[in-house]
């Protein structure tokens, strides 16, 4: 397994698929919320897009010569100094693996890639928001030092 930069000619095309994946898993996860995505050209614009914004990060991870999965990353930092402590920190937006490679050891390949990365880079903190009922996803970041910080909590009227 190789983790690589994100390259938009080389590796759109089976990122944007696996981005697919991902928002279709989202949405058995919180139907209330999330509806199936088709692949589209509305979708892949502004996936596209998205990739393009200053300061976003994207890594691949590929395994038997394809993509098997990804990385989307911000970089962040506080932005209201007289109520909290400057600090710079990378928000993790999208950590997908293919479901045929899971549990192979990719996501914490990547996550340590990740951390390496951004630690070389003077960022002090990796962030991400977690659905309460994805647990597969929360024993990776447990089993990878992330530790619960806050909580989201939604009542539904």
């Amino acid at each position: 397994m190789n983790i690589l930069a994100y390259e938009s000619k080389a590796h759109f095309q089976e990122v944007f698929q696996l981005h697919i994946l991902f928002l279709n898993e989202l949405a058995e996860l919180r139907k209330d919320i999330s509806k199936k995505v088709l692949h589209n050209k509305r979708e892949e614009k502004f996936f596209e897009e998205c990739l393009q914004i200053k300061n976003t990060d994207c890594f691949v991870i590929k395994a038997d010569g394809k993509v098997v999965g990804y990385s989307i990353s911000y970089l962040c930092k506080t932005t209201d100094p007289a109520h909290f402590i400057e600090r710079k920190f990378a928000f993790l937006d999208e950590i997908f693996i293919s479901p045929d490679y899971r549990r192979q050891g990719c996501a914490t390949k990547l996550i340590r890639h990740l951390k390496n990365y951004y630690k070389s880079n003077g960022i002090e903190s990796m962030e991400l928001y977690l659905l309460s009922n994805n647990s597969p996803a929360y024993n990776v970041y447990v089993n990878n030092n992330f530790s619960v910080q806050s909580m989201r909590m939604e009542i539904i009227l």
